[in-house]
């Protein structure tokens, strides 16, 4: 099972929020381990004066943290990040708009 935080700024994602967490949260679920229950996903989104982004102008900057069970799977962080880029792409978002924090748990903390 995988938690998954998105923070970013209030506005931007207009109408296609619900679109935006189910694409994120289809990537998440297509890179773990089968069998892996589906993961949890809450969006928090924030006043324009309450998140500043790393590279000022870009509104759409998005902090995406995921914890998940590592399952010692080589290569399993690179496939979750671009599973997850791939799935923002079609919002507008380039690689330099968005963070993603990976939280390896041991599996027997996970859950």
């Amino acid at each position: 099972m995988a938690d998954i935080l998105i923070e970013t700024r209030r506005g931007w994602l207009g109408t296609d929020r619900a679109a935006f967490l189910d694409s994120v949260h289809g990537a998440v679920s297509a890179a773990l381990p089968p069998g892996a229950a589906g993961p949890v996903i809450r969006l928090l989104e924030y006043d324009e004066d309450c998140f500043a982004p790393p590279v000022p102008g870009r509104s759409a900057f998005t902090r995406i943290e995921i914890a998940f069970a590592a399952s010692g799977r080589e290569n399993e962080d690179a496939d979750l990040r671009r599973a997850v880029l791939a799935a923002v792409e079609g919002f507008g978002l380039t690689a330099m708009d968005v963070r993603i924090v990976l939280l390896p748990l041991p599996p027997q903390t996970a859950g």
